[in-house]
C-alpha cells in the first residue's frame, strides 16, 4: 500500500526493490523446502501401504507450506500434509485430491482418539486444511490418517485423472471463445476452469524451453491451415521425446491470454497465427 500511495517516486522505487527482494527469498525458501520435502517422501514414506503422505520438519517455514503441499499433492497424486515444526507444536498443511475429503477425514481423527484430542485445532474443507498437533503426537495422527484414508481410498483413486469438457478442432479456438469463456469466472472447487482437447495436431517449428532450469516448454501447434502458440508448464523434461517424434500428437489444455506479447506481435508460424489467444497445455500424447 505504501508503494502504491507514494508521493515520492524514489520512495516508492524503494520499496518496489525491498519487496521483489523479499520475494525472491521467499521463492528460494519455497524451493529448498520443496525440495527438502519431496526427499523425505521418497525416503520415509511407503507408498505400498500408505495412501497419504505426512511428513513434518523443524527446519520448515510454516509460511509456505501450503504452497508445497499443493505441489507434492498434484506430483504423487495423494493427499498431502506438510507439518512445520515449531517447539513442541507443529502447524500443518493439507492438500487433498479428488475423492477424499480432508476437512471430514481430519474430524474423523479426532473422533477415533476417544482419550483425548489428537489435533489442537483444525479447519479447512474438502480440498484444503491447516492443522495445529503436538510434536509429540505426529506419529500416532500418521498413523490413524492412514488408516482413515486406506478406507475411503481405492488404487484407482490415485492414478490422475484429467476431465476433459470438450473435443474441438483448433478452428473452433478464437479470441471470442476466450472472452466468452470470462462468463463463467471465478474458477475454483466446483467450477474449473474448461479444458478442451485436440486430436491430430503437429508442432511446428522450434520447441524452446524456458523458466528456471529450463522447467517449461513453448511450441506452435498447428492442425489444417490453423496455428496458436502453446505453452507447457512444468514439462521440460518431455523435449527429447517430442522434438524425436515427428508425427501427430492428442492434446489437453486451457485457453489464456499471452502472458506478454512477442517481438513479431504473436502473428504466426508462418503468418497463420492470428487470434490472440494462447493454449494452456495439461497433457500431450
Amino acid at each position: 500500500v505504501e508503494m502504491l500511495t507514494a508521493k515520492c517516486e524514489d520512495t516508492a522505487k524503494e520499496i518496489a526493490l525491498y519487496l521483489e527482494g523479499e520475494n525472491k527469498k521467499r521463492k528460494k525458501i519455497q524451493s529448498d523446502i520443496l525440495e527438502s520435502a519431496r526427499k523425505k517422501v521418497l525416503n520415509d514414506v511407503d507408498f505400498s501401504s500408505d495412501m497419504a503422505i505426512i511428513i513434518s520438519d523443524d527446519n520448515w517455514h510454516q509460511g509456505v507450506i501450503g504452497v508445497v503441499a499443493s505441489r507434492l499433492a498434484s506430483e504423487f497424486h495423494r493427499p498431502v500434509i506438510i507439518i512445520a515444526i515449531d517447539g513442541e507444536v507443529g502447524h500443518g498443511s493439507a492438500r487433498s485430491i479428488p475423492n477424499f475429503h480432508l476437512h471430514n477425514a481430519l474430524l474423523k481423527c479426532q473422533e477415533l482418539s476417544t482419550d483425548r484430542k489428537l489435533l489442537i485445532s483444525f479447519g479447512g474443507h474438502a480440498q484444503a486444511a491447516g492443522l495445529r498437533i503436538l510434536k509429540k503426537d505426529i506419529s500416532e495422527f500418521k498413523k490413524i490418517f492412514n488408516t482413515i484414508s486406506k478406507g475411503q481410498l481405492e488404487e484407482e483413486d490415485l492414478i490422475p485423472a484429467l476431465n476433459i469438457d470438450i473435443e474441438v478442432k483448433l478452428s473452433s479456438i478464437s479470441r471470442s471463445l476466450l472472452e466468452e469463456l470470462k462468463c463463467l469466472l471465478p474458477h475454483g472447487e466446483g467450477n474449473p476452469v474448461p479444458v478442451f482437447a485436440t486430436r491430430d495436431i503437429s508442432i511446428v517449428g522450434q520447441i524452446r524451453r524456458f523458466g528456471v532450469n529450463g522447467k517449461h516448454l513453448g511450441f506452435y501447434v498447428r492442425q489444417g491451415d490453423v496455428s496458436f502458440k502453446a505453452v507447457a508448464f512444468g514439462m521440460g523434461d518431455k523435449i527429447d521425446a517430442l522434438k524425436e517424434n515427428n508425427g501427430n500428437y492428442s492434446i489437453a489444455y486451457v485457453l489464456r491470454s499471452p502472458f506478454r506479447k512477442e517481438a513479431n506481435n504473436m502473428s504466426n508460424y508462418n503468418g497463420m497465427y492470428k487470434e490472440d489467444v494462447e493454449l494452456e497445455i495439461k497433457d500431450i500424447l
